[in-house]
């Protein structure tokens, strides 16, 4: 339900508690506008990455009579209740967090990433977990350069390839992409600062937001879908400097 909810966020609408009307100094009005706005032009004046998040919209093949015809369902949704847009954090990393929340759930939805340059504006691939290159073009290209991804993460049992046997060593970590759901499983050291910050973040056995930096190794049988895990950036997605 969470995917649905964070796919039509990223395409479509949404429906909140709070009124239509905005203010640049106000994050969740910021946040209110962008996830109401009829047009993706309105969207990228919003954005921090406008050029990025353009970039992803035409290779999509999103139009703006897409984005129009969804945003009526919004409004017409609007008084109804199912979404409440929270103020949740006024500096993580130095940015603000507005989260989405649906009704009923405990956990946020979705979580926008924005800073206040006389104004607040969006980070607009941050907020929806969009990576460019995406994980589908990471997986068949399998690059040497290790990669910064956001990511879902969940511990996983999967030891199969070259880690089969390794779970006396190696915690296995399910990683799955917010925006196409393809996954890929990673791996990392259980006698291991990182494996230590990982295992902790994960053991409650759900899926959690996370910025991480992968390894395609070069060693490791391509076929498998299986990474290395090098680097915990963050606990959530929050834009890279």
């Amino acid at each position: 339900m969470r995917r649905v909810l964070l796919l039509i966020m990223v395409y479509g609408f949404t429906t909140l508690l709070i009124g239509c009307s905005g203010s640049a100094s106000d994050p969740v009005e910021i946040a209110d506008q962008f996830l109401r706005a009829k047009t993706y032009e309105e969207r990228y004046e919003l954005s921090l990455d406008a050029s990025s998040y353009e970039e992803y919209v035409n290779e999509n093949n999103a139009t703006d009579s897409m984005r129009e015809e969804l945003a009526k369902n919004y409004i017409e949704n609007i008084d109804k209740g199912f979404i409440s847009l929270e103020l949740i954090n006024e500096d993580n990393q130095g940015w603000t967090q507005v989260g989405v929340r649906n009704k009923g759930s405990i956990e946020y939805d979705n979580i926008i990433n924005m800073k206040n340059k006389r104004g607040f504006k969006i980070h607009a691939t941050s907020s929806f977990g969009i990576n460019n290159p995406g994980l589908i073009e990471l997986k068949y290209t399998r690059p040497n350069e290790k990669q910064t991804i956001m990511i879902y993460a969940e511990l996983n049992d999967y030891y199969n390839y070259d880690f089969s046997g390794a779970e006396n060593t190696h915690y296995s970590i399910s990683l799955n992409d917010s925006i196409s759901n393809e996954y890929i499983h990673g791996y990392v050291e259980k006698n291991s600062d990182l494996g230590e910050k990982l295992f902790n973040l994960l053991k409650d056995g759900k899926e959690h937001r996370v910025t991480l930096e992968i390894y395609f190794n070069p060693n490791l049988s391509p076929e498998s879908n299986m990474v290395n895990i090098t680097k915990l950036i963050s606990d959530g997605w929050i834009p890279v400097d």
